[in-house]
Parts: structure tokens; sequence; C-alpha cells
């Protein structure tokens, strides 16, 4: 689903422009996607890290980092979908009954 190729993506940008030291388990999840009109298109995407040392990271100084995930992110995701793409990211801190549900869900 288009949900999926949108977090793998993102997902992909993240590791690349934070050179990997936000880890692999930051969550990517698709909010929304929404046709604003037959060539365009809005994605919403949540980042979850689990602290606030790797929030900073992913945003980066003055919010370098995450424009030029969001950037390259929807760049790739106009290809895939052959639309225009208005990427928002939404970074945020895992609270504590999050990192529960997501234990549970490995077990």
């Amino acid at each position: 689903p288009d949900e999926e190729r949108v977090e793998e993506m993102v997902r992909e940008m993240l590791l690349d422009h934070t050179h990997e030291e936000v880890p692999y388990i930051a969550g990517v999840t698709c909010q929304a996607i929404r046709a604003l009109s037959p060539t365009k298109s809005r994605v919403d995407v949540d980042i979850l890290v689990d602290n606030g040392r790797q929030q900073r990271i992913v945003v980066g100084d003055k919010g370098r980092t995450l424009v030029k995930i969001r950037q390259t992110a929807a760049e790739a995701l106009e290809d895939i979908f052959q639309k225009t793409v208005i990427l928002y990211l939404w970074v945020k801190v895992r609270s504590k009954h999050e990192e529960e549900n997501d234990e549970e869900r490995l077990l």
C-alpha cells in the first residue's frame, strides 16, 4: 500500500541524513495521504524517537536536517506517485505508554 511506501522512503531518508545516529527502531508512521487535486497530494508522517537527544538529531541545527529529509523524501515520492507531494513531517518523542505497547507487540 501507499502508506508503507511512504514510511519506507521517509525511514530511508531519515537514516541517510542522520548518518544512522538515530537507531533503525525509530518509528515512522504515515498518518494520512490526501489528494488535494489530481496532480497533488498532502502526506502527513510522524517520526517517533526514543528521547529528546534523538529528536534534536533528526531536527538538526535550525531545522536543516529535517528539511533535507523532507525534500529528498518528497522528491522520491513524487517519482513514485507521479504527482506533486507536499510532505509534512512531525518529530515526536515516544511516551512511556507507546514504548510499553511496542514491547508488547514484539512479544
